[in-house]
């Protein structure tokens, strides 16, 4: 089957079917990615990223604060953004495998 029947195939399908199908279970929709490839480098640029972008709604919120004239807009925007990069950044760092050692007492410091 060439790309030209898999399209008229497609076309020939009602969308109230297509539709229909999913609903039904009788066909699946694609789910999420859960295995990544990621390096220890990779994951040091995203953290070091949302940090930054983190830094930098700060800054602007507090920038806007300073000026009673021009109140900040959109803080509330602002705060859920910061939110939501804030608890990545946990579950980041929940995810990491820190060194401790297999024998004797762990010295942590």
């Amino acid at each position: 089957m060439d790309e030209s029947d898999a399209i008229a195939m497609y076309n020939d399908i009602p969308l109230s079917e297509t539709f229909a199908s999913y609903r039904t279970g009788e066909q699946t929709m694609p789910g999420y990615n859960t295995q990544f490839e990621l390096t220890v480098d990779d994951m040091e640029l995203i953290e070091d990223a949302l940090r930054t972008t983190s830094r930098s709604l700060n800054s602007a919120v507090l920038e806007q604060d300073a000026d009673p004239l021009h109140p900040c807009e959109n803080t509330r925007e602002v705060d859920a953004s910061m939110k939501r990069i804030n608890d990545l950044l946990g579950r980041l760092h929940n995810q990491k495998n820190f060194y401790r050692p297999k024998s004797g007492a762990y010295i942590g410091g």
